[in-house]
């Protein structure tokens, strides 16, 4: 039934998801047509819409879509059917990380597109399909991921608890925002203080001590973000259960 969930999800904005993910892509090719490319229009700027505002619009979609479909007015079908409140959460959370990937991977095309205007394509195609740069990426969509994962769960935590104060729904929507918020700044800044071991490994002139403090670096985030999304998923998956009000 999880599959069956997942398709309904994925059929929900699909069109969108693709459109968007087309027109970053048309955009690159274009891009250095018009003499625009990285160097031109700035690194941080198309970096920062690229791997930021992207994938943020994509997540804003399908938290809207999170909010109408289990607590707004499809909400009443959607809990009618013969699966868990977690069964309906997690398909949210695994279409969510799909689309979240499909624009990151839309918004990388982009990047190598604008670059082929100052390196020739098949020369950064054989610069970055070797072992060592896709075993790199590979990990960093996996950090990405696993630190996007709770935000995105903090996030529906909120929506849901916002929905228990039926009678004041301002009021709902406060604590809800406030609680996604509190969430978010505790994992980000617990990340932060940990992140300190990848600081300390720069200094280190020996090889094997970058190595290890980077992966124990890399596996303390992992753990706390596991954790985290252990417990917005609990916290979540409990309202939906014994505190579910339907607007």
């Amino acid at each position: 039934m999880l599959v069956k969930l997942i398709r309904l999800d994925l059929r929900f904005a699909y069109k969108k998801f693709l459109t968007m993910a087309a027109l970053i892509l048309l955009l690159g090719i274009v891009a250095p047509y018009a003499r625009i490319n990285v160097l031109s229009a700035g690194l941080a700027i198309v970096f920062s819409v690229a791997f930021a505002v992207i994938p943020v619009l994509c997540v804003w979609l399908v938290v809207q879509h999170f909010e109408r479909n289990l607590f707004g007015h499809e909400g009443y079908l959607m809990f009618s059917l013969p699966v868990s409140a977690s069964q309906l959460l997690l398909s949210k959370v695994i279409t969510t990380l799909i689309w979240f990937n499909l624009m990151l991977a839309a918004a990388a095309g982009f990047i190598a597109l604008l670059l082929r205007g100052n390196i020739p394509l098949m020369q950064l195609l054989k610069e970055v399909f070797t072992w060592e740069v896709m075993s790199t990426l590979l990990k960093s969509v996996l950090l990405i991921n696993a630190n996007i994962l709770p935000i995105i769960l903090a996030i529906f935590m909120g929506i849901a608890l916002s929905t228990v104060a039926v009678r004041n729904r301002k009021l709902g929507i406060f604590w809800g925002i406030a609680a996604s918020i509190a969430g978010i700044a505790l994992f980000v800044w617990l990340c932060i203080q940990t992140g300190g071991w990848q600081y300390l490994s720069m200094m280190a002139e020996d090889q094997a001590v970058i190595t290890i403090t980077m992966a124990a670096a890399q596996g303390i985030n992992l753990a706390i973000a596991a954790a985290f999304c252990a417990l917005f998923f609990g916290l979540t998956t409990y309202i939906m259960n014994r505190r579910l009000n339907l607007a």
